[in-house]
């Protein structure tokens, strides 16, 4: 306790410090705002100032220094887009500031009472958030990667020298419904052991060997998250929903599972068929189709797959798989790069996280397939010309594209009717006359 009591008297020098590099008139603003609860109350154009210098600072550029707003009171203000990688905002208040868009990367907002920030799509990487309260915040979109959400507490001494443990304020407003969203986050290798997360929103979240040990998840919402290899040993999840959740490596050892919903999860058990059912052997029918493509039909056999866990096979990159039969197939997190599907048949199929990239899917039938956080660069989605007259749209009606990296890629004419592309990467992405009635995207949140 005495470490934490030392911790918080450098980071006060640390702040002094900071403010020496800023002009004597805004040095001035800085010091004369006011201070409630020991928090220093700062003003937009003090934080402006600070991140200035911080952008010269992380720049290279002479007169810069590492922004530092420790135990400030920032509430309400706005440092949406800020480049404020490696500052330090411990044991700050930032109720409902904004750090949309932000880049953050490594910095320390140990014990921050951050209830209702805004942090959509900012980049958290390895930030330090181990004791913030997060209540009503919102980081949907957010990058977490390895990002550390413990428990943490800061000690001060009181009037009579006794430490007590600082606590954040209780104190709700209308807007404040208790509940964070890390919906479509990435919390991959993030450490949230021990976390308080009732009914938090972690919809569509990849969490991959994500640390959730003993972690309180009552009623918490991981429909369509990414859990491989996550640590959930000693988890509530008391009526939590995991619905079409990936729990393929997950430890659950000492979980509590009462009333947890678990419809359509994956898990390590087969989904489907298992490739040891089939007769011929799928390698061996793959082949035969190969033949049958190459030789205009002359030998082998069309190959169908429909249905069928293709998981354990891992590679199928640069195949000729033209007119593939393969509707409801398991393709999760397979090499296709390169492969020629042209024309084949995966409806309802599901791709999450595999690789596609430059895969030929000119006029491939992928209504209602599962492409999220999938890779499509440079993939050919365009249509499939039949004849002079007769072309085969691609077709991706009600598909699931979020977080899909589609950069570079061509859907001329595609069919997205209803397809979900919130969060997906479509810098370079041709869209020339593809349809896009009721399509879902950032843009239209």
């Amino acid at each position: 306790m005495p470490r934490v009591w030392r911790l918080r008297a450098r980071i006060g020098r640390v702040f002094v410090s900071s403010l020496n590099a800023v002009d004597q008139s805004e040095q001035d603003a800085v010091q004369e705002a006011s201070s409630q609860n020991g928090l220093r109350t700062m003003r937009q154009n003090d934080v402006d100032s600070l991140c200035k210098l911080h952008a010269r600072f992380y720049a290279g550029l002479p007169g810069g220094k590492r922004a530092d707003f420790g135990f400030c009171d920032l509430s309400g203000l706005s440092l949406a887009g800020r480049d404020l990688g490696d500052a330090n905002f411990s044991g700050a208040r930032l109720t409902k500031t904004d750090f949309s868009g932000g880049r953050l990367e490594n910095a320390i907002f140990f014990c921050c009472d951050m209830r209702g920030a805004s942090l959509r799509k900012a980049n958290l990487r390895r930030c330090d958030l181990r004791g913030a309260s997060l209540r009503s915040a919102n980081l949907s979109g957010a990058d977490l990667f390895e990002a550390d959400l413990r428990e943490g507490t800061i000690a001060e001494r009181d009037a009579d020298g006794d430490l007590q443990i600082r606590k954040h304020s209780t104190d709700l407003d209308q807007t404040d419904t208790g509940e964070a969203s890390f919906a479509n986050a990435n919390l991959e290798r993030a450490n949230l052991s021990n976390m308080l997360a009732i009914r938090t929103d972690f919809s569509g979240a990849i969490m991959k060997n994500c640390k959730l040990v003993r972690a309180n998840l009552k009623q918490a919402d991981f429909t369509g998250a990414n859990l491989e290899g996550a640590d959930l040993s000693g988890a509530d999840l008391t009526e939590t929903d995991l619905s079409s959740a990936i729990l393929t490596g997950v430890d659950m050892s000492m979980a509590t599972l009462h009333q947890t919903k678990l419809d359509n999860v994956m898990t390590d058990a087969p989904v489907g068929t298992p490739m040891s059912d089939l007769d011929p052997p799928a390698l061996d029918q793959i082949e035969s189709h190969i033949r049958f493509i190459e030789t205009d039909g002359a030998e082998g056999q069309p190959a169908d797959l429909s249905g069928v866990d293709m998981r354990p096979i891992k590679l199928l990159a640069h195949l000729n798989l033209a007119a593939l039969r393969a509707q409801k197939v398991t393709f999760y997190g397979l090499d296709l790069r390169g492969v020629k599907l042209q024309g084949a048949n995966l409806e309802n199929a599901d791709l999450r996280t595999s690789n596609l990239e430059g895969a030929d899917l000119r006029g491939a039938n992928l209504k209602g397939a599962n492409l999220s956080s999938a890779v499509l660069r440079d993939c050919n989605m365009g249509p499939l010309v039949i004849d002079e007259t007769r072309r085969l749209p691609t077709q991706l009606r009600d598909a699931n594209l979020q977080r899909a990296d589609m950069r570079g890629a061509d859907l001329a004419q595609a069919v997205l009717d209803g397809a979900d592309m919130t969060g997906a990467r479509t810098s370079g992405t041709s869209l020339d006359g593809a349809s896009m009635r009721n399509m879902r995207d950032d843009a239209s949140k």
